[in-house]
């Protein structure tokens, strides 16, 4: 079983000493639970203003680890200048993904700020990653807010925004959550990752208070869970843990804990913006024959073996194109991918690598 950690965590947190928070302990540790690659963001950038100074270190800080620690961006939407900021970390920097922090950069998580922010981060396919929390509130620092994540707020946002895709990491009292309680937003594309979620732990000595993720799982939301471990604020281990007693089918449980693209969501959003060029990372296979399927020119090249290394262009028709690499730290002029003229082809699977 593969396994990809969707919330870890590079760099200082001023109210706590972190072990194994630079890219190559975070590695050492995360490898041996098993994990072989992590979505990372810079974590002091939680409580900074101007968030881009942690964004371009953590770009240099994970270059050399391309293949295994994938950049998430820290976007503010209340600095000004934040559409820059955006622009750079996912054209020049080459970012996965947008965390947002509400609680620590003061803003409503369905208010006009976050709705412009993560409306900007569908329209270039970028997850939005939102903590619930970063620390239990019983041991924080009088300096920390020490609040969690309105989930009501969250649920307003998902409906508000068409096409966005929300993971909401360190959640607890899922079951109970607008986001599952509200039956309209079950077939969304959102998330609860595994890493504070509490598991039904048969030897407990009270089950029926530990049974929220079975429970969830019951009615039909294993469809909503990623694999997610919060390194290092939390052991990996545990998260391991929960996926291993989880009650999935295999094939479920795959999905759970290596990736979770939803590749019939993107084609209705493909549809309903009338796009005809698509530029396309973080690629799968199963994702990439459903674009071809819809916009059967250009080139393709998924990953099999993990789809953030998979990438390529769509077209709905022939045309020419050419692509460049984006421009390194330092000024380093960008190799050219050559033009190619794609041709047509009847079977969408052989667009797809």
């Amino acid at each position: 079983m593969n396994f990809f950690d969707l919330n870890a965590w590079l760099g200082v947190w001023p109210f706590r000493s972190l072990r194994d928070n630079t890219p190559q302990t975070l590695l050492a540790r995360l490898q041996r639970a098993g994990i072989k690659a992590a979505a990372v963001s810079q974590i002091e950038a939680a409580l900074h203003r101007n968030v881009q100074p942690a964004n371009e270190k953590l770009a240099e800080a994970v270059e050399p680890f391309e293949k295994q620690l994938f950049p998430m961006a820290t976007i503010n939407p209340r600095f000004p200048g934040w559409e820059e900021h955006l622009r750079r970390c996912d054209e020049v920097l080459g970012m996965k993904g947008v965390r947002l922090f509400p609680v620590y950069h003061d803003f409503a998580a369905d208010g006009i700020e976050a709705r412009r922010v993560v409306g900007a981060c569908a329209e270039r396919g970028l997850i939005v990653v939102m903590p619930h929390r970063l620390e239990d509130a019983r041991q924080r620092h009088w300096m920390d807010p020490g609040q969690t994540l309105d989930l009501n707020q969250v649920a307003n946002l998902i409906e508000a925004v068409p096409g966005v895709t929300i993971a909401v990491t360190n959640a607890r009292g899922i079951m109970g959550s607008a986001l599952w309680q509200r039956q309209e937003l079950r077939k969304k594309n959102w998330f609860f990752d595994l890493s504070l979620a509490e598991v039904h732990y048969v030897l407990h000595k009270d089950v029926n208070r530990m049974r929220e993720l079975a429970d969830f799982i019951d009615e039909g939301g294993a469809d909503h869970l990623v694999f997610g471990t919060h390194t290092p604020f939390s052991y990996p281990s545990a998260a391991r843990v929960k996926a291993a007693v989880l009650p999935v089918e295999p094939e479920t449980l795959k999905k759970i804990c290596w990736g979770r693209a939803d590749p019939q969501a993107l084609i209705d959003l493909i549809r309903h913006y009338e796009v005809d060029v698509f530029a396309a990372q973080a690629l799968g296979p199963e994702t990439a024959e459903a674009i071809a399927g819809e916009l059967p020119f250009g080139a393709l090249e998924p990953s099999s073996t993990h789809a953030f290394q998979g990438m390529g262009v769509a077209l709905r028709r022939p045309a020419a194109f050419s692509a460049r690499a984006p421009r390194r730290r330092g000024g380093a002029s960008p190799s050219r991918i050559p033009s190619r003229i794609p041709s047509p082809n009847p079977n969408p699977s052989r667009c797809v690598g």
